[in-house]
């Protein structure tokens, strides 16, 4: 206990400091903390992590071999909670290490100015420095399963309903514009999961959801490039000629900020993400 407390006070201070106050109008939601026999926490905000430094999204150019608009993308990635709060800090650590978000995203390119980025026959890259775009998430083929792994159990299934990006551009280095995700906690039999009776996820009053709206927003995302030894490409980008894809590496560059966005209608719930890049806490925490 002593080793785990250490280890939340030492990531409080780096929470604090890329974490903006949370926007006064979030609805206060509960979650189980399992660390303490059935015990809630109250929270409008949950700080999460992405639980690898290094991730790649995947782009299907098509057959003209040119990103363009309509061109659909593809990733996984996995959050780790570190901490939440309610109103704003103090921060809370007693979920810490104890929830994990497994997203599994796709989405189009919108909105592309430029060029375009062409895919040559030899795997070759051409027009990066030339093209921005926007992104889309398509809220029919994309699925968030909210985990807790000191059970380990399933807690409840997002269903995303919006969310994307503006302005991107793929130069090694980059750094990506905000990233939100809108989605939906399903509540309909079977996909808000219990304990003993009891929900993981409730409302302020203790009641199990009926719906709520969780946002999810982070500008910590960086192309990958030689310079960051986490990365596995140079120049973050990989071409397959024969696949008509281009694999986009991003490094968590450990600079975001954690900050609120309540969306219409404003009473509903909000998480904000800080990813800070500690791929090993839930590892350490499993282990400790």
């Amino acid at each position: 206990m002593v080793k785990k407390m250490n280890k939340l006070k030492t990531l409080g201070m780096a929470l604090a400091l890329a974490s903006a106050p949370v926007v006064t109008n979030a609805t206060a939601i509960q979650l189980l903390n399992t660390d303490a026999g059935g015990s809630f926490v109250t929270l409008d905000k949950l700080n999460i992590t992405s639980t690898t430094p290094v991730y790649t999204t995947t782009v299907n150019v098509g057959a003209d071999n040119i990103l363009s608009n309509g061109d659909v993308f593809t990733e996984s990635i996995n959050f780790i909670v570190n901490s939440s709060s309610l109103t704003g800090f103090p921060l809370n650590f007693d979920l810490a290490g104890d929830y994990l978000f497994s997203a599994s995203l796709s989405g189009t390119v919108q909105n592309l100015t430029g060029t375009g980025i062409t895919l040559n026959a030899d795997n070759s890259l051409s027009g990066v420095a030339t093209t921005f775009f926007d992104v889309a998430f398509n809220a029919a083929v994309n699925n968030i399963l909210l985990q807790n792994l000191d059970i380990p159990a399933n807690v409840a299934n997002l269903s995303v309903v919006s969310g994307g990006s503006s302005s991107i551009q793929l130069v090694a280095g980059t750094l990506l514009g905000d990233i939100t995700i809108n989605a939906l906690v399903n509540t309909a039999p079977g996909q808000l999961y219990q304990t003993s009776g009891t929900p993981y996820l409730r409302d302020s009053l203790g009641n199990i959801l009926t719906t709520d709206l969780l946002t999810i927003t982070t500008g910590s995302a960086r192309v990958c490039n030689s310079s960051i030894a986490s990365c596995t490409t140079q120049t973050g980008l990989t071409g397959n000629f024969a696949a008509k894809t281009i694999d986009i590496e991003f490094f968590d560059n450990q600079a975001a900020q954690t900050y609120s966005q309540v969306p219409e209608p404003a009473s509903l719930a909000l998480l904000g993400i800080g990813l800070l890049g500690m791929s090993g806490f839930k590892r350490s925490k499993l282990s400790a």
